[in-house]
């Protein structure tokens, strides 16, 4: 169990955080940051998204991750799959560009566990450490310092890991190595967003036979499978509005997609397969960029 009180009371006073990924989730990490007295650097990746308010904020924008890399002594990165974590890393100008004994790598993104222990190994050839830290809990949460973090470290970076993330999170899990923090944030996403597809099918079947679903979320709330993802699920199919689930169809089906890849027999697990395949068929027709609530049209 790790004490985050404990962590919270360590200075940063001189060292600079780098922070690569200003998105909905990025962004709201950068402002607890800076909420509390963080210095910040970070370069736009491939959108300017989030920049903007990230400077107002008093960050400091540079050219490329192996900038920020030169300026930091430890770097966030908060990217939607491995893919841009290997290019932030080893790109051109990438993070590994620059000689710094000693960089700590903190990637909170949801990630391929296996691909991220060979980033791990390659970057720890020039003396730099990584861990995964993925988060649970969303934007709103990550401005408020309120994350949850499932911790895949090495016990010597473990303590400057959680001095960082204490920032941003109200938890942190140490599960063990690299990588594991992010298997157990792809088996709970699994889970999530089964939940989620199971929800939407609930929502039509009740339309179809003349029910209206409001009678099954004030039924739901009073029962044993009450909570507040399906509550929020709900609230948005009755009342629409803007989605309180601001996670994409695409983001999900790259979820399922490395949950699957990690499987010794994947043929074994059918309702992460239906799962998988419920989504897949929404990026098909072009639903990726639009939030779970996008499945209530299917």
């Amino acid at each position: 169990m790790i004490n985050i009180n404990s962590y919270r009371e360590i200075s940063l006073q001189h060292k600079r955080v780098g922070l690569i990924g200003l998105g909905r989730m990025g962004i709201g990490i950068a402002v607890s940051l800076i909420r509390n007295r963080e210095r910040m650097v970070s370069c736009a990746n491939n959108s300017r998204r989030g920049m903007t308010e990230f400077l107002k904020l008093g960050g400091v924008e540079v050219a490329s991750p192996g900038a920020v890399a030169k300026l930091c002594d430890t770097i966030v990165l908060s990217l939607p799959s491995t893919d841009e974590v290997e290019e932030v890393c080893f790109g051109e100008a990438g993070i590994s560009s620059i000689v710094h004994d000693g960089l700590l790598i903190v990637d909170t993104t949801t990630g391929h566990p296996l691909r991220t222990k060979k980033i791990a190994d390659r970057l720890a050839l020039q003396n730099i450490r990584y861990v995964d830290a993925p988060l649970t809990r969303g934007p709103i949460e990550a401005r408020r310092g309120e994350l949850n973090a499932i911790l895949g470290s090495s016990d010597d970076s473990l303590a400057d890991a959680c001095t960082v993330l204490s920032r941003f999170c109200g938890y942190i899990l140490h599960v063990g190595a690299v990588g594991e923090g992010q298997k157990i944030k792809l088996l709970n996403n699994a889970l999530s967003m089964g939940v989620v597809a199971l929800a939407a099918d609930m929502v039509g079947a009740a339309r179809s036979i003349g029910i209206e679903p409001n009678y099954l979320k004030l039924l739901i709330e009073r029962g044993g499978v009450n909570n507040s993802l399906t509550q929020a699920f709900l609230k948005f199919a009755i009342e629409k509005g803007e989605d309180p689930l601001q996670f994409t169809i695409g983001s999900a089906s790259k979820d399922l997609d490395y949950c699957f890849d990690i499987l010794d027999t994947p043929e074994d697990y059918q309702m992460f397969a239906a799962a998988r395949e419920v989504y897949f068929a929404s990026v098909l027709r072009g639903q990726s960029d639009r939030t779970l609530g996008g499945l209530l049209d299917n």
